[in-house]
């Protein structure tokens, strides 16, 4: 399956239906089209991840053009994954190739609740809490794309 993976990890984890997993000190490379927007004011687009790198973003100017390649700092700049074009109009089309953090999203659990029975050291039995199992994918494949125009990306991290 695309972009799939297990994951086990301790019952301390109470890991849930479409919960993210940011794989940190990761980099992975991302391509998308999008939409080139205005939004108070700023012309803008929106990625569905957050930005740590953009390798390349070329402008479709139409079928019998060629993809013209925009220059970082001269025709955009980002932040998080909103890219703000310094150069361009709303309603134009890029393709933007970027590098971010993995991030999957819960999709099946199996084994969210797992016990087992154990005899402690005076033979009573003492209930231990499992490991919990899950299947995780790629965000991208099972949310697409946002499309939101607001401020969209919040840093739920805990701990």
């Amino acid at each position: 399956m695309l972009g799939t993976f297990s994951l086990t990890v301790t019952s301390q984890y109470k890991l849930n239906f479409m919960d993210k997993i940011t794989v940190i000190n990761s980099s992975a490379p991302h391509s998308e089209v999008l939409k080139v927007i205005s939004v108070d004011d700023k012309i803008i687009s929106k990625t569905i991840y957050p930005i740590d790198d953009i390798l390349e973003i070329f402008l479709f100017e139409g079928p019998n053009n060629k993809l013209k390649l925009l220059q970082k700092g001269v025709d955009y700049t980002f932040t998080q994954n909103e890219i703000t074009y310094l150069t361009l109009d709303s309603e134009k089309y890029v393709s933007v190739s970027y590098l971010h953090q993995l991030q999957y999203n819960v999709l099946d659990l199996n084994h969210d609740v797992r016990n087992t029975i154990n005899l402690d050291t005076s033979s009573r039995e003492k209930s231990i809490e499992m490991p919990i199992s899950a299947i995780a994918r790629r965000s991208h494949v099972i949310i697409g794309d946002y499309s939101l125009p607001g401020n969209d990306l919040f840093n739920n991290s805990y701990k």
